[in-house]
């Protein structure tokens, strides 16, 4: 038995993972176009917008109920028009009842304390952004995957702006009955390896380069059921100065199967095969072998694989 690993430099802008449904009366929407959907289509975030989305002679329902179904979260543009639409806050329940992430975005407001007080209470539960910049960040936490790395929100945008991608998608060999109970994912330990980090440029890429242990899971599973193969995708972020450190990782939903699941890694040619030593008692660790790839390597001996920058 053994695994195969293959690692695709992607580069260009991250692909986003959902798009943001904008919410907003129509007596709003040249603001609408002004505010937020010049901002959108200059940081590349995806996004639904009736008046752009829906030509004449289209089902405007349908397209809509589609676009809430599609939708990562929501931008509920709040103003005087906005809160007196009937079709606005039908549209709200309707995402909030979907569970997608909801945000207030208020425009055209004077006296904000008397506005957001009278709105109703299950609006004033979500954080109320009141400039551009604080909406930007907010919808690039859940339009697209590596937007949800970072708690420091400005953090977050510079950062952001500096990865790359990889695509390491890795084959081995396992009974298809595992294929049910086993989660893949990687750890994203930090940007940066130790050497590098101990002198860095500057102290900006120093804070870049430590603050990050995430785990995120694969973006695709399959299994060759003639060859007994399964095959894991990753999509993996990439300082493009200070690369990546990261640990594979998969969750075990059957406890009992856990040594076999160890067994399995080992004799697909995985290193550093062990259980998790925090609370995540069914996760199990693993290493890609070091044979030499220049893209690949565990500089720390056996604690973390390493991917350079590309």
């Amino acid at each position: 038995m053994s695994m195969g690993v293959f690692i695709e430099p992607l580069f260009g802008r991250e692909e986003p993972v959902g798009i943001a449904f904008v919410c907003y009366s129509r007596k709003d929407a040249q603001d609408v176009k002004n505010i937020i959907e010049t901002n959108f289509i200059s940081q590349g975030v995806p996004y639904f917008l009736d008046e752009k989305d829906i030509i004449g002679g289209e089902k405007s329902i349908e397209k809509i109920e589609k676009a809430l179904e599609e939708a990562s979260c929501s931008v509920i543009v709040l103003s005087p028009n906005s809160i007196k639409s009937e079709w606005v806050w039908f549209e709200t329940g309707v995402l909030v009842g979907k569970g997608k992430h909801v945000i207030p975005f208020l425009i055209k407001v004077d006296n904000t304390g008397d506005f957001i007080k009278d709105l109703p209470d299950f609006i004033r539960r979500y954080k109320i952004v009141r400039d551009v910049d604080g909406l930007i960040e907010a919808v690039q936490r859940y339009v697209f995957e590596f937007g949800k790395l970072f708690d420091d929100m400005q953090l977050n945008k510079k950062v952001m702006a500096t990865l790359k991608q990889a695509k390491v998608t890795i084959t081995m060999n396992c009974p298809y009955d595992y294929i049910n109970i086993l989660k893949s994912g990687y750890l994203l330990v930090r940007f940066g390896r130790e050497d590098v980090l101990e002198r860095p440029a500057n102290v900006m890429l120093l804070q870049e380069g430590k603050i990050i242990n995430k785990a995120v899971f694969a973006k695709k599973t399959a299994y060759d059921e003639k060859e007994k193969i399964m095959k894991v995708e990753h999509l993996l972020p990439v300082h493009k100065e200070l690369g990546v450190k990261y640990k594979l990782f998969v969750d075990v939903s059957d406890l009992s199967k856990i040594d076999d699941v160890i067994s399995i890694l080992k004799d697909n040619g995985f290193q550093n095969v062990s259980k998790s030593g925090s609370a995540e008692k069914q996760r199990i660790y693993f290493l890609i072998p070091s044979k030499g790839n220049n893209i690949v390597r565990s500089p720390d001996g056996l604690a973390d694989n390493y991917l350079y920058p590309i």
